[in-house]
């Protein structure tokens, strides 16, 4: 079922059906050298690709049995608009004077907008998605971001992938913080069907655990829709009668082993089809929620999915650039939701978007916009709360870099997800991104806050972050009480068991440090828990080796 009917920008010969005999050749004729350097095959998993768009599927971890045992339908789209997607341009405040003078030639005439409300206009290229607007099947969150921000894309990606401090250095991701403890029957009884599934530009922190990575990546729709036809990648009959020969047989043997979810890949995909016709265009957006659809459709039972539409770094020439994405954007989601209505599917779809963060208000001379910091981000779905959550931004009160201030942390908006969305009790959810976190009010229903109560009063008391994080012999806690106050400070791993009692007394008002020796610990995931008479606050520690 080769449908290479379209040729991938920067492909390889033999990559398009266009490639002819090359094309032909392909599935059956690739090399020891080309398997070696496409292709990384490890203790956990193969790492491929579609179309140029990795897609990866991840298996077991605490969190992702939680959600496959808390039976529940509802599924998860994550949408990366990768590069820093520019928030004033995309949800505009044309009443502000201050945006056309800062933005003389980028700022967006209000007759060009689409309506939201009396302050907001949205970018006209996503003119398809405004009827989600007015059904109220789409919300927009405003000024998300996060404190101190980072303006470099990679660093900044990884804090809102680790939904870690900016001065924090995690190497896990926030869905794959449950994989800290070891699955030693994971080979003997994984799940028959991947749990999540990553379509486009690598995140592979998202899923990462300090232990280990589990996951599976197509590098190219010849090689999924292998997987998909006959539950393999690699011919492995298919090679010379040589001693190389032989090591690829073995190669592609070993590869074809590692993938554990080919069956329940080829039922879905096979099993489903698309009900709308997708767009087509260069970055293959609208083809990777074709995918999702088709798996969803199909029955693969992931409950995660992740998507990419690069180059929102509109440095130079924003104007062009930033309409086309967003076109691409409204266009995909549109017929994304479109595909899924046709039976129901999309009651149970929730997508937010984001971006590493947003574009500085004053536009440059290159007629683009330089590194900045909060910005909106977008929920669809039937279950999304319609309307703007979140404060106006304020164009005067901007941070020593001439950007906004955020005025909701990226957190809460996971907060509302694993909690509201997917149901997962205020422990796990705290667990997961390292303390507590007030849920946005994105959904129209949700499960629950996803927040343990807590009666510590603002200003009584703060767990301030600790030094160095990762830790591999030992950490520096600091904490602030405004008075004197009875403290229990104690380490948790990630099963809720204490593993240790930092302090347990009375201590003076004011900041302290206590220096707390973590070498004994194994690697992993903690929880430094500070505990007061009155209520209680934690925060996420690292131990490596």
């Amino acid at each position: 079922m080769c449908s290479h009917d379209k040729q991938t920008v920067g492909g390889r010969i033999g990559d398009s059906i266009a490639d002819g005999d090359a094309h032909r050749q392909d599935h059956s004729s690739w090399s020891r050298r080309t398997f070696l350097n496409r292709f990384l095959v490890g203790s956990a998993g193969v790492s491929l690709s579609v179309s140029g768009r990795p897609l990866q599927a991840f298996g077991s971890s605490p969190l992702l049995k939680q959600l496959e045992a808390a039976e529940t339908d509802r599924i998860l789209v994550l949408v990366q608009m990768a590069g820093g997607n520019d928030g004033l341009n995309t949800v505009v405040p044309y009443t502000n004077d201050l945006y056309y003078q800062r933005r003389p030639v980028l700022g967006l005439a209000r007759e060009e907008l689409l309506p939201l409300n009396d302050t907001f206009g949205l970018h006209p290229s996503l003119a398809p998605l405004h009827s989600f607007w007015e059904e109220g099947n789409m919300g927009i969150v405003s000024g998300v971001g996060y404190p101190d921000p980072n303006l470099s894309p990679f660093r900044s990606t990884d804090i809102w992938v680790s939904a870690s401090d900016s001065d924090d250095v995690v190497d896990t991701g926030w869905l794959g913080r449950y994989l800290d403890l070891e699955n030693p029957e994971f080979n003997q009884s994984s799940p028959e069907s991947p749990l999540a599934l990553q379509i486009g530009t690598s995140l592979p922190m998202l899923f990462q655990s300090p232990v280990d990575r589990m996951g599976i990546s197509f590098h190219s729709v010849g090689s999924f829709e292998l997987v998909a036809e006959r539950g393999a990648v690699f011919d492995a009959q298919a090679v010379p009668d040589s001693p190389a020969g032989n090591q690829l047989a073995f190669l592609r043997n070993t590869a074809n082993q590692t993938i554990r979810y080919g069956k329940s890949i080829r039922n879905a995909f096979l099993g489903a089809s698309n009900r709308v016709e997708y767009p087509w265009e260069t970055y293959r957006f609208a083809d990777s929620l074709a995918t999702v659809a088709r798996c969803i459709r199909g029955g693969l039972g992931a409950k995660i999915y992740v998507v990419t539409l690069p180059d929102f770094d509109t440095h130079v020439n924003q104007a062009f650039m930033q309409a086309r994405l967003l076109g691409y954007l409204a266009d995909g989601v549109r017929a994304f939701y479109d595909d899924l209505a046709t039976d129901g599917l999309d009651a149970n779809v929730l997508t937010v978007s984001f971006s590493e963060f947003g574009r500085r208000v004053e536009e440059n001379a290159s007629r683009g916009t330089d590194h900045g910091a909060a910005a909106p981000l977008f929920v669809f779905g039937p279950q999304a709360k319609g309307g703007i959550v979140g404060e106006a931004p304020d164009l005067e009160d901007l941070d020593n870099n001439g950007n906004l201030k955020h005025s909701i942390d990226f957190r809460s908006v996971y907060t509302a997800i694993l909690g509201g969305w997917f149901g997962l009790p205020g422990e796990d959810v705290q667990a997961a991104l390292g303390g507590v976190n007030t849920p946005a009010d994105i959904l129209l229903n949700p499960v629950n806050t996803g927040v343990i109560p807590d009666d510590l009063q603002p200003g009584e008391a703060t767990l301030l972050p600790n030094y160095p994080n990762p830790a591999q012999s030992y950490t520096r806690i600091r904490f602030e009480l405004k008075s004197a106050a009875h403290v229990r400070l104690q380490l948790y791993d990630l099963q809720g068991r204490r593993v240790s009692i930092v302090t347990d007394r009375t201590h003076a008002a004011g900041r302290h440090e206590v220096r707390v020796n973590v070498g004994d610990l194994p690697s992993g995931t903690y929880l430094c828990r500070l505990e007061l008479p009155s209520g209680s606050s934690s925060r996420m520690l690292q131990v490596v080796r």
